[in-house]
């Protein structure tokens, strides 16, 4: 009842194995090797010390 061959899409197989290595080496990258985007986004962080000379203590008038 077998047959000799196979009868599959070969040339479906071989683009489907291709996109899937190729996205897996291309999330490997962008995880480990890739440094990231820079958007160039100033943060002030907000110290609630009082010793910090560049917070005033109370607001100024």
């Amino acid at each position: 009842m077998s047959e000799g061959s196979d009868k599959y899409n070969r040339g479906g197989l071989m683009a489907f194995m291709f996109s899937i290595v190729f996205v897996l080496a291309f999330f490997l990258y962008l995880v480990f090797i890739h440094p990231g985007v820079n958007l160039g986004e100033k943060w002030l962080i907000l110290s609630l010390n009082p010793l910090n000379p560049r917070l005033p203590l109370r607001p100024s008038t």
